[in-house]
Formats: structure tokens, C-alpha cells, sequence
């Protein structure tokens, strides 16, 4: 993909990537043959269904997951979630009269996890108390420091999430004291033994469908508390918004069972029973009737990852637990992402060149830690190419690292693990800490086995069929093949552009624009601008969906892109 930049290498970045520009020879073009009619009839839908349904998953899809299936089926095709030792565990110690602690981690995985953390535990009765690091202070993970004052005010459970997995140092504290901790985490486990006295729910602890390791830490512990029902199942499907939230602002792979959470996490977001989270949605001018996973993506679990970026991770957790003074947090939420923004746009301008340059490891010690992860996410994205930001927290080095698909982050740093203070993530992006007198030689090693990563081409495949050629119903079904994100991506159409583009001027401030393509249009939101000029537009690539308003439903066929020479 090509965005129409200036001379100044951060226009990539910052540029409104509401449309995309690629060349003719980035697209592949895909048609409605024979295989799409054989899979139709075996699934029972049209062809156009079927050869969508393909490019979405990179495959011929099986009948069980060509639409999203329910709830119930999806978790129940999903055994081994744990072996019931660890709802004992929770019933004996989380009962009422007893002290939890919950441990969590500042992104929105880990705060969601957080709050429904606490929310379980609060529903068995006991009394509840949570802590989550400090990111620049204290960084991820378990710390044995916490844990011992943890430990001095005594507690009947630490309930540990999104993180533990890898912090045996901190586990043995614990069960040095007669403490017992109950892990839920979805990190690499390392070499280190575990501590008595802990028990770990970790599909990467034990052999796991994949499946399973596709689920973030808050579907672990949600997915887990469900087939051990140990809260109400009723009670805990109210829960599957916080499900949603962690799943797609961690980026986690779509598969069946990952689909079938955010689907239902989302209607729930659409009827919003958290005063907190309505109130959130309400100021980033979020219409929950038409809630999608791409609000989740680009404005509410940004908003919830810019507390532990820009200050504590407390105050999310806060609006998510909709506790006293929650109003003053959705307003410092609010507050805080825009500084984040402001404080990226600074970055980028300031990082792009670098990079541009040929370098891959960029480290300046006046970078905010906290944004790292985000901007490494960006330059990754726009270039499809890997890299590693840093910057100097305190006693340590921090760093971020981000690859694109053909390289794996957690290949990257285990050979560097001697050097590392501590490490982690997953296969696209992870997190290092190093001390600053082993940096130079982790720099060097880095930049090698970056540069030794070769990506895999990123073109985009389209469906050939003009707009005016997909029927309400296929639409409908279309729909039902998300939600849609990693591992899941949304359908694209093309169709030939014929001779000049007419374009309609729509909205507010002359911003939007439709496209006439014969009987149909082409919306282009927000693309008025990138549109008037280009001389030469080979097609448009487009997608289609349903829309309500005043109490009617129509199909409407979005402009996504647009194909140039």
C-alpha cells in the first residue's frame, strides 16, 4: 500500500489513511469460479458468499466457521481450559470474608482482565483489592518488590492477570509466605520452574489447541470461569463487553471462538450497562446502536490504553468498574489520549527520517515509554517492515518492537535473553527492559536480526464484481462473517474505474464524496480531498454493508481504495 506523501517522510504516518492508494500490480484479483460454487452449495449460500468468505480467511472455509457461531457453541468446542483444581482453589479462598488481590497489567487487555478480575471475585463474596505497575516506573510483570508488600498486609489469594507467567521470582514470595497465587495469562512461559502453591491457567503452559492460544488474558479468565462455572454462566455473559474490548485492542487472531466473543461483547457495548463505558463512548462520540469492532480498535481502546501510557493504568480500571468519581475518569481518559496523540504526531515527525534512513533500532532517552509500543505499531504497519524503539527509564533500558508477517518478535529476542533483563509478548510485537552497559551489543544484535527478516508481500486481494451485482441478502450475510480483524479480514470488492470519476460532494464541510459507479455509488468518507486531481484511476476497491436510518436499512458500498498506475 502507497500513501500519497509529501517530501517529508512522517507524512506517511500521520497521513488520514481513511482511503488507500495501491499500484495495479500490488492487487490480486479474485473472481467467482468454480471452487466458490462448490463451497456455496456444500454451505448453503450463494457463490459471492463463499469466495468473500475465502479471502477472509485465507482458505476454503470450513461449514463450522463460515459465520460466526454462537456463544455457547463456540466455548463448549473449546475443552481443557485448566483442570478444576483452580475453581477449588478460587471458591476456598475468593469466598466472603476473605481478601483478594488482583495484579494486573497497565494495557487494555490487562486492565480489562482487571475489572473482571475483581468483578468474579466481588460476585463470590470476597473483599478486593488491585494493583497494576507502574509502566515507566516499574514496567510489566509480577515484581517481587510488590509482592512482598503484598505479602506484609496479608491476603487469602493473589489473583494475578495478563502477566506471572515468566515472574518466578515474585511467585516464590509468595509461596514462601503460605500465599497461593492463581495466574491467568496467555504470555510464553520460560524455563524457569513453578513455584508450589501456584497454579497457572495458560494455554502456552500446557499443550493447547490453537484455538486457545489465540485468546488474550481476559478470555482466558472469562472463557475459564465459564466452562468451570464458577460465577452464575448468566452473570458472567454480561461480562463479554470487557471480553470484546481486550480482544481487538490487543489484536488478537479471529478465529471462531475469538469472533464469537467480540460479537457478543458487542451487542452487549451496544445497549451499554457500564455508566462508565457509556459515559466513554458518549465523549469520543461513539454511537453505541452502531458500535463496530473498528470504534473498539481506533477510539475506545485507545482511549483506555493512553492511562497506563500517559499516567496510571487506575484510571481505566476505575471507568471499567464503574466505581465513585468515574465521570472524573472518563474526563482524564479523555484528556489523556489526547495528549497521547499530540505527543505521537511530535514523535513521528521526529522518528520517520531515522528510519527512512535505514535504521531499524532507534533509541532517544526524551521518548515517553509509554508510546512506544504504539508508534513502533505505526511505522511497522505503514512500512511493512520491522523495528525497535527505546528509550531509558530510571535504571534500565525499555524497549518496543514490532514485525511484520514473515518474522516473529519472541524469535527475535530469546537468543538475546542472556542480555535481557526481562522480556515478552508475542509473535507480531513484545516488550524488553535491558541495562544500559549491555545496550550497544543488544542494538547490534537487533538490527542484524531485523534486518535478516524479510516480510511477507502485503498486496491486498479483491472479489471482481461491480456493486450493483450484490444482492440485500448477501450483504446481510456478508456481515456475518466478522466480526472482523486479525486473522479475519473484511471482504474487499473491486470494480474498473470508467473514464473520469464523478463525484458528488456530501456532509458537513464538504469533507465526504460519492463516486458514481453505474447504478450504484461508491461512499468515500472523508476522501473528497484525496480524490479531486488524480489523472489517472484504474478502479475502486470497496466494501459493502448494511446501514440504518430513520428506522429503514439499506445497502450502502464503501470506498476503501483506490487503484492507480
Amino acid at each position: 500500500m502507497e500513501s500519497r506523501a509529501g517530501a517529508n517522510p512522517a507524512d506517511r504516518l500521520l497521513t488520514d489513511r481513511m482511503l488507500a492508494f495501491w499500484k495495479a500490480g500490488e492487487i490480486t484479483y479474485r473472481t467467482i469460479d468454480s471452487t466458490a460454487e462448490r463451497d456455496a452449495e456444500e454451505l448453503g449460500t450463494t457463490p459471492l458468499v463463499a469466495a468473500a468468505a475465502r479471502l477472509c480467511r485465507d482458505g476454503a472455509p470450513e461449514q463450522r466457521d463460515l459465520f460466526t457461531p454462537p456463544l455457547e457453541e463456540a466455548v463448549s468446542s473449546l475443552q481443557g481450559l485448566g483442570d478444576g483444581d483452580e475453581s477449588v482453589l478460587l471458591a476456598n479462598r475468593a469466598g466472603p470474608g476473605r481478601q483478594v488481590v488482583v495484579y494486573g497489567d497497565y494495557d487494555a487487555d490487562g486492565v480489562s482482565a482487571t475489572a473482571l478480575a475483581v468483578r468474579i471475585c466481588m460476585r463470590l463474596g470476597a473483599t478486593v483489592r488491585y494493583f497494576i505497575p507502574h509502566r515507566n516506573r516499574d514496567g510489566y510483570g509480577l515484581h517481587s518488590g510488590v509482592m512482598k508488600q503484598i505479602v506484609s498486609r496479608g491476603c487469602d489469594l493473589v489473583l494475578a492477570v495478563d502477566c506471572g507467567t515468566r515472574d518466578e521470582q515474585a511467585l516464590e514470595v509468595a509461596a514462601a509466605a503460605g500465599i497461593p497465587v492463581l495466574v491467568f495469562d496467555h504470555h510464553r512461559p520460560g524455563e524457569g520452574e513453578i513455584p508450589r502453591g501456584v497454579q497457572i491457567v495458560n494455554p502456552f503452559v500446557r499443550e493447547s489447541r490453537l484455538e486457545a492460544r489465540r485468546l488474550c488474558a481476559a478470555a482466558v479468565l472469562w472463557v475459564w470461569a465459564y466452562q468451570h462455572a464458577v460465577v452464575p454462566r448468566s452473570w458472567l455473559k454480561e461480562q463479554t463487553d470487557l471480553v470484546a474490548l481486550a480482544t481487538v485492542a490487543d489484536c488478537m487472531e479471529l478465529g471462531p471462538l475469538n469472533r464469537a466473543l467480540v460479537a457478543d461483547g458487542l451487542e452487549r457495548l451496544r445497549s451499554p450497562r457500564r455508566n462508565g463505558l457509556g459515559l466513554l463512548m458518549k465523549a469520543l462520540y461513539i454511537d453505541p446502536k452502531r458500535m463496530t469492532e473498528r470504534d473498539i480498535a481506533m477510539r475506545l481502546g485507545p482511549s483506555i490504553n493512553a492511562a497506563g501510557r500517559m499516567h496510571l493504568a487506575d484510571v481505566a480500571v476505575e471507568v471499567l468498574l464503574d466505581n465513585p468519581g468515574f465521570e472524573k475518569h472518563v474526563s482524564r481518559l479523555v484528556e489523556l489520549n489526547r495528549k497521547r496523540r499530540t505527543l505521537s504526531t511530535r514523535m513521528v515527525k521526529e522518528i520517520a527520517p531515522l528510519y527512512e534512513a535505514g535504521r531499524k533500532v532507534l533509541k532517544e532517552d526524551a521518548w515517553p515509554a509509554g508510546l512506544l509500543s504504539g508508534i513502533a505499531g505505526r511505522i511497522c504497519g505503514t512500512y511493512n517492515q520491522p523495528v525497535a524503539l527505546a528509550t531509558e527509564m530510571g535504571p534500565l533500558i525499555r524497549g518496543s518492537l514490532r514485525v511484520p508477517p514473515g518474522g516473529n518478535a519472541l524469535d527475535v529476542l530469546e537468543p538475546l535473553d542472556p542480555q535481557l533483563e526481562a522480556w515478552g509478548g508475542h509473535h507480531a510485537a513484545a516488550g524488553f527492559s535491558v541495562l544500559p552497559e549491555h545496550w550497544e551489543e543488544v542494538a547490534e544484535r537487533l538490527e542484524a536480526e531485523l534486518g535478516a527478516i524479510v516480510p511477507e508481500e502485503r498486496g491486498v486481494e479483491v472479489l471482481a464484481v461491480p456493486p450493483g451485482e450484490i444482492q440485500f441478502e448477501e450483504v446481510a450475510d456478508l456481515e456475518r462473517l466478522g466480526p472482523f480483524g486479525m486473522g479475519n479480514s473484511p471482504p474487499r470488492f473491486y470494480v474498473d474505474a470508467c473514464g473520469t470519476p464523478e463525484l458528488r460532494t456530501l456532509g458537513k464541510g464538504e469533507r465526504h464524496a460519492a463516486v458514481r459507479c453505474g447504478a450504484a455509488e461508491l461512499l468515500a468518507f472523508n476522501g473528497k480531498k484525496a480524490l479531486e486531481g488524480i489523472a489517472d484511476i484504474r478502479g475502486w476497491v470497496y466494501r459493502p454493508r448494511l446501514s440504518a436510518f430513520r428506522g429503514s436499512v439499506e445497502r450502502q458500498f464503501v470506498l476503501e481504495g483506490v487503484v492507480v498506475p
